[in-house]
């Protein structure tokens, strides 16, 4: 597609904001029903395609090169994944998964589901065996996809405990017995090729587009259980098609923006705001090659407009930058510190709407040559609108990527609302806060200061087979309980405390938000997790998994020998420098707040071993239950000692 040069993008960018302040000054008159002129998301789809026909509608990489599709092309395929379900036995409103990594795949297959009538069920690529059997014995799974080896692998060891799977479809080449029904991505579109032009099943097809309501199930999206099972919350296609359509409208992305996507798609976040959200501007979306491990390389050659996305990415690039910072030379170092003094200046005018003198302007538009222009091409260099949300972000981090003339703006929602509820807005935010409520919700503080939400358009029909889940879901009076701790300043912006469940009370009955601290604490580059805990304790201690690449540098840097990772988190001039890093971290707190006591974890939390949830929210209870050991003795150690150390074995000979 025609995206622009280097040199073209000051100035597309700078337009791009005069307009967008423009539009969002109307942002919340608008017609709260006009969202209803789609019947469901296969009207919405099917009118899209014929609006913009020959548009590029996505950007994926194909044999080593990145490639435009139409939305003829994209259309043509997700007909006959549609028609080859349907050859299949795929009946109307049966459930379908989709285990799989995003890709532009990913989304063809949603949309041929959805198109054949059927309901689908999201499956993030990283669960395991027995979360997989949960999910599609909740839903009734009858199909599902998976991507590779690693995926089917799993649905292979318990399909026989899974008595609605029929069929399994591989995205890729897969090893398995020939005896299964199992079938190839191609193989599926080879059935519904041969259907094209059946007038029967064109009829079928068409009846099944035209007969979901808004009322009706579209998908299963399952929580991130972060503890327990995770639960299916029936989202409706109203539900999607006025969160999208209503997201669209506060920030008026349109055909000539690119969407980036690499978030899990199995995430109301991804489903919802990056997928749905484009469809219904007629924004063409740009697939990450490998969304573990390529997002920054993708983002830097297909030169994306906006994006969702979880603050680890952000962190990471955060902490990055720091690193280069804090190791440049003396003159270099200076010049990128004053840079962003004009930057947080800028910024801080921007958010209190006060004019910002010329001089000032020409001052941070040569800091934005010199310094902040390197910042914005890390993310491709044309990037507007980049969103967090999915899990809590530092107010620190915001703050910098705010004072390279980037802002990130914090969305505030769950699965459970479609993925949004509150936002900042291009001309009217305040960082460190969620923002206000989208059109068409209500939001207040209820008990315990809990976040509650009505708002009948967004919230979920309740939980898949789970009546009690859903009645706890709700209060008496129809507002949903978000879990969520929060408070709400004199100009109505929102703030997300800690999750109600999280919130400590120490030995000396003092309220703790634990969230906050591990935020601060993760802003310097070593520390890539921290857990803090306290409960009914005279103070706080912290778990800590190291940034390992930034770790590792320091270590070369510093001289210091060490045999692999895990050694190097036993090393005594490495836990020296992370108690100096808490020690100055704890300058940002509060007494009660301060860490007094920290063990360093071997290893990074990972999903696979049910640590974190797929949008690396870390799992309490697990972390407590598998390293409760380690908390007690950071108690029990003298008051002279900060952490645990390993016993040095004595020489005998």
């Amino acid at each position: 597609m025609g995206r622009q040069n280097k040199s073209e993008k000051i100035i597309y960018q700078n337009s791009f904001m005069e307009f967008q302040t423009d539009q969002v000054n109307k942002r919340d008159n608008i017609n709260s029903e006009e969202w209803k002129q789609w019947k469901n998301l296969s009207d919405l789809w099917v009118s899209q395609v014929k609006k913009y026909g020959n548009n590029v509608m996505a950007v994926a990489k194909k044999d080593g090169r990145w490639r435009d599709f139409s939305w003829r092309e994209i259309h043509e395929e997700v007909k006959k994944i549609a028609l080859g379900l349907i050859s299949l036995g795929m009946n109307y409103r049966d459930a379908v998964g989709i285990f799989s990594k995003t890709r532009l795949e990913w989304m063809e297959t949603s949309l041929g589901i959805m198109l054949a009538g059927g309901i689908l069920t999201c499956i993030y690529h990283t669960d395991s065996p027995p979360q997989c059997q949960h999910i599609i014995t909740n839903s009734d799974t009858t199909i599902c996809f998976v991507e590779e080896q690693e995926q089917l692998d799993k649905l292979l060891q318990i399909w026989d405990n899974c008595s609605t799977l029929r069929y399994i479809i591989t995205f890729e080449k897969c090893e398995y017995d020939k005896e299964k029904n199992i079938l190839t991505f191609n193989e599926l579109l080879k059935l519904g090729e041969k259907l094209l032009n059946d007038r029967a099943a064109n009829q079928e097809l068409e009846k099944r587009i035209k007969k979901p309501t808004i009322d009706d199930t579209f998908t299963l999206i399952y929580t991130s259980g972060t503890t327990g099972f995770a639960k299916g919350a029936i989202i409706t296609h109203g539900n999607t098609l006025f969160c999208s359509w209503v997201f669209t409208k506060i920030f008026p992305i349109g055909e000539d923006d690119l969407a980036f996507c690499f978030l899990p798609l199995a995430h109301a976040g991804g489903l919802t705001l990056t997928q749905f959200s484009s469809i219904s501007a007629g924004c063409p979306i740009a697939f990450a090659e490998d969304m573990m491990n390529t997002a920054m390389e993708d983002m830097y050659e297909t030169e994306p407009t906006w994006m969702f996305c979880t603050p680890r990415l952000y962190e990471k690039v955060y902490n990055q930058i720091m690193g280069i910072i804090e190791e440049a030379p003396w003159f270099r170092k200076y010049l990128i510190l004053s840079a962003l003094k004009v930057g947080y200046k800028v910024s801080g005018l921007k958010q209190a709407k006060k004019k910002i003198s010329l001089p000032l302007r020409f001052l941070n538009y040569i800091c934005h040559l010199l310094v902040f222009r390197r910042v914005k091409d890390m993310f491709g260099g044309r990037m507007k609108v980049p969103f967090t949300g999915g899990a809590p972000i530092a107010k620190k981090i915001i703050e910098f990527f705010a004072a390279c003339g980037m802002p990130l703006f914090e969305v505030y929602g769950q699965t459970e609302t479609s993925s949004i509820v509150m936002c900042n807005r291009l001309d009217d935010y305040k960082i460190g806060s969620v923002g206000k409520p989208i059109p068409g919700v209500k939001v207040r503080l209820g008990e315990d200061n809990e976040i509650q939400v009505y708002a009948p358009e967004l919230a979920c029909k309740g939980y898949n087979k789970n009546p009690e889940a859903t009645k706890e879901l709700f209060t008496e009076d129809g507002w949903l309980k978000t879990g969520d701790v929060g408070r709400v300043d004199e100009e109505g912006y929102y703030y997300v405390v800690d999750r109600k469940k999280y919130i400590l009370i120490t030995a000396a009955g003092k309220n703790v938000a634990p969230q906050y601290i591990e935020n601060i604490l993760k802003t310097h580059r070593f520390i890539s997790q921290a857990i803090v805990y306290g409960e009914g304790k005279p103070y706080l201690v912290a778990l800590f998994t190291l940034d390992e690449p930034e770790v590792i540098r320091y270590a070369r840097d510093n001289r210091i020998i060490y045999t692999d990772f895990r050694d190097l988190t036993k090393n005594e001039k490495i836990i020296e420098t992370i108690w100096n890093i808490v020690q100055e971290k704890n300058k940002e707190l509060a007494r009660v707040e301060q860490i007094k006591k920290f063990y360093i974890l071997e290893d990074e939390l990972y999903q696979d071993d049910e640590e974190v949830t797929p949008t690396m929210k870390v799992k309490k209870a697990t972390i407590e239950a598998r390293y409760g050991d380690i908390i007690n003795k950071l108690y029990k150690l003298p008051k002279s000692e900060y952490t645990i150390r390993e016993k040095k074995e004595e020489n005998t000979d």
